[in-house]
């Protein structure tokens, strides 16, 4: 079935691989795909929401509020925003960001007026998350350069330049950054990596950096890419895809510090 502003279908397939075709939506608004299957007496149920955007351009809207209204700007693709040196730092995978089309690389900085881009540039491929540590501001992702400079998968930002980490970033091509925690111990970095700096030393999927000592691993590793972490009662929460073994974390684990 598919439900949304003035508008019901309802359709049925016959038992084998299918393709779901969704007709033209043409009212702005919420609408929900539900698919049901059945394989003996197992029935499995999918639920999908789509967002027809009122935007008249082709990008998908982003927006803030303001008082009672919402105002828009345009983006492709926001995965995180903090508030650094008085500017909203809006990141994630675009290529160009306001009603004007501003010129920027998957990250730019909003004033409160006007759209501008970081003095030093962009990052070359999607960021993930945005984390403040120790007044720098850091990103990760799956970029390899950051305001031109080689810089894998994750970066400083100071407020007029960009810079790799010391000690190096992520190692690998098929590896990303996707959340980011500053803590008192270090800067907590979670993704889908192997081993992290220069030399290699081997972490799978999470580990601890800070500009002193560089890299640490955090215990016997995560077997699968961290997508979230948090501070919950002083201890490191990791979220994402791992432990899915019986005993196992079941996809969210707590860090003793040990």
């Amino acid at each position: 079935t598919l439900t949304g502003p003035e508008l019901e279908l309802e359709d049925f397939v016959s038992p084998d691989n299918f393709k779901i075709n969704i007709p033209a939506l043409l009212n702005p608004g919420l609408y929900e795909l539900n698919i049901q299957s059945k394989c003996g007496l197992q029935l499995c149920e999918c639920s999908v929401t789509i967002y027809l955007s009122p935007c008249l351009t082709a990008e998908v809207c982003t927006d803030y509020c303001q008082g009672s209204t919402w105002s828009r700007f345009n983006a492709t693709l926001i995965q995180d925003m903090e508030f650094y040196n008085g500017q909203l730092i809006v990141a994630g995978l675009f290529s160009t960001i306001g009603r004007e089309e501003l010129p920027v690389n998957n990250i730019a900085a909003w004033d409160g007026n006007i759209w501008v881009a970081l003095e030093g540039g962009g990052l070359n491929n999607k960021v993930n998350d945005l984390e403040i540590h120790d007044g720098i501001l850091y990103a990760g992702g799956e970029f390899t350069e950051a305001g031109g400079i080689a810089a894998d998968k994750i970066a400083a930002w100071d407020g007029s330049s960009w810079s790799a980490l010391s000690h190096g970033g992520i190692n690998g091509n098929f590896t990303n950054v996707d959340a980011l925690l500053s803590t008192s111990g270090g800067l907590i970095v979670g993704g889908k990596f192997t081993s992290v700096g220069d030399p290699a030393l081997i972490a799978t999927n999470i580990a601890a950096w800070n500009p002193g000592n560089g890299w640490a691993k955090m215990g016997s590793n995560l077997d699968g890419p961290v997508f979230a972490l948090t501070l919950f009662q002083g201890k490191i929460v990791a979220g994402g895809r791992f432990g899915n073994i019986p005993g196992g974390f079941n996809n969210i684990a707590t860090w003793n510090g040990e």
